[in-house]
């Protein structure tokens, strides 16, 4: 067998090994490390010399508690990080949420009597979604702790810019621009303008929101062993949730107020740089307990970079032999290739692509177009706010009920395939401010108010709870499966819980991506329902 580096220790093929020996196993911890999918093993080091205080690492957030540790001083830091991930989850959204809750702005100041007028909606929708998609595929790609820091923070900080420059915009454009103000509105080509500038803003928030999201959840994937990983990942779906629920009471207090759209958006951009700029704050303490090195108590034995752990390939006879062999003394493994780890979340992958996509055909194009009762005691634009509250409320609620520990993903399957019901619910049952297809068959009548209510708050709930359960639950089973996987072939993983880190981040980030997809597919598929709910698609 070829001679390995000086700087790795040497490789051996061992046979047997006493059971008291595989606790002190050993196996890299980077952040990142390779995916060839090797396993190998090596032998100990000598034991380091006297006064050695024990090798650190940048270890997953919230590592199990070692011998001494102050527990209460771990309780604080678990509250902390579960408040954290709550506004964290709440400052992804809340932004976006803003800048599309008072289109009127845009119509009336920016593009107002131009081919933009209304039609940028729907150019801001897939420019955000198709930005925030594509750079989540991208960060799949696993990168040192150090980059992705740096790259999260400089994410904040261009998201924050984007919506300081929406503040200096809203304060000093002119009412001359303004349509009916003794003109028609802008000059086509000053309107194109600014169609392109805020594409581009569009797109930088997108990317932003993107890298940011895709980090958060990696993290909060990685600890998802421990007893509050979960915890993490459901405070973030919560917070997003919350921040519909407060731009929408925002929506509904600054329309009864009368406030004018200018100073609504002035509000409205203001309050989203308060919000990132609170989210940077908390990230930086946030991040020093993430990133914190942290000793191994009781493992001699130094950490193996994954850069080295590379350097210690054996052959492919070797591996055979090592696989298919009696237990291992040491074993150092590298994280699976990913379409390996997507194939053993592929049900919670499906499941919350799905849910999102019947979620958006129906929220909020449809729901949009739900006329109120004529028994209604408000007006139309009242009842809509009301609905799109319920949704919010809804999706708050869903995100923040329980659900059983370890649910297999073929029953979230099944829940997910249920919501498609809603469809039909929502083409028969609510008549529309539009002419309706005609084919359609409809219920008779209006439905009352606090039905439709009830249908929309279930809707969202049920939306909502598939979600949280996905984006929770799937890190922790593609470990498990993975550890399955290796008992097949009786290899020995007691100590790998670096690697199982490396997959929960990948399976967070892939689990992100499904959910972009999927509001993405939704919003194509809002415009198809439309289409079918009405006469000629209006």
């Amino acid at each position: 067998m070829p001679a390995t580096p000086p700087i790795s220790p040497p490789i051996s093929r061992t046979t047997s090994a006493p059971a008291a020996q595989h606790d002190n196993a050993v196996s890299p911890l980077g952040y990142s490390s390779s995916q060839d999918g090797v396993m190998d093993t090596i032998d100990p080091l000598p034991p380091p010399p006297a006064g050695h205080q024990g090798p650190t690492e940048h270890t997953p957030l919230l590592g199990p508690l070692q011998a001494g540790e102050d527990h209460h001083h771990d309780a604080e830091r678990i509250s902390f990080l579960s408040l954290a991930f709550l506004v964290q989850g709440l400052g992804m959204l809340y932004p976006w949420n803003a800048l599309i809750s008072n289109p009127s702005f845009f119509a009336t100041y920016l593009f107002s009597g131009s081919r933009w007028q209304h039609a940028f909606e729907n150019w801001f929708a897939f420019t955000y979604l198709f930005a925030n998609a594509c750079t989540t595929a991208v960060t799949l790609r696993p990168v040192s702790a150090a980059w992705d820091r740096t790259r999260t923070l400089v994410a904040f900080a261009a998201n924050a810019g984007v919506f300081v420059w929406l503040v200096v915009v809203a304060g000093t454009v002119s009412e001359d621009d303004k349509a009916g103000s003794g003109r028609e509105g802008r000059d086509a080509g000053d309107a194109d303008w600014w169609f392109a500038l805020m594409m581009v803003a569009v797109s930088v928030s997108g990317v932003a929101t993107a890298i940011v999201q895709s980090h958060l959840f990696a993290v909060a994937a990685r600890a998802a062993s421990t007893s509050k990983g979960g915890t993490h990942t459901t405070m973030m779906v919560i917070g997003q949730a919350v921040s519909g629920v407060i731009v929408c009471l925002l929506q509904l207090s600054l329309t009864s107020s009368s406030t004018s759209d200018r100073t609504a958006a002035i509000i409205y951009f203001s309050t989203s740089v308060a919000v990132l700029a609170s989210c940077l704050f908390i990230y930086l303490p946030m991040s020093h307990v993430i990133f914190a090195p942290t000793p191994i108590s009781g493992d001699p034995t130094p950490i193996i970079p994954s850069s080295e752990a590379s350097s210690l390939a054996v052959s492919e006879t070797d591996t055979e032999e090592l696989l298919f062999g009696q237990p291992l003394l040491t074993a150092v493994r590298h994280p699976p290739p990913i379409q390996q780890v997507a194939g053993r979340v592929a049900l919670y992958i499906m499941s919350l692509f799905l849910n999102f996509t019947v979620t958006l055909s129906l929220f909020p194009a449809l729901s949009a177009l739900i006329a109120a009762p004529p028994n209604s005691p408000t007006s139309q634009p009242a009842f809509t706010a009301l609905l799109f509250l319920a949704f919010n409320l809804g999706d708050t609620l869903g995100r923040s009920l329980a659900h059983p520990a370890h649910m297999p993903p073929r029953t979230i399957l099944g829940v997910t395939l249920a919501r498609t019901l809603f469809v039909p619910v929502f083409l028969t049952l609510f008549p529309l401010t539009v002419p309706a297809n005609p084919w359609i068959p409809h219920v008779p009548g209006h439905v009352a108010t606090w039905v439709a209510v009830a249908v929309m708050v279930g809707m969202a709930a049920s939306s909502g709870w598939v979600a949280k359960v996905c984006l929770a639950e799937a890190p922790a089973w593609a470990t498990r499966a993975g550890a399955q996987e290796a008992d097949d072939v009786r290899v020995e993983i007691s100590d790998d819980e670096g690697v199982e880190s490396d997959v929960r981040a990948m399976v967070g980030r892939m689990m992100t991506l499904s959910m972009l997809c999927g509001l993405t597919a939704g919003s194509a598929g809002g415009f198809l329902v439309v289409g079918a709910a009405t006469a000629g698609g209006t």
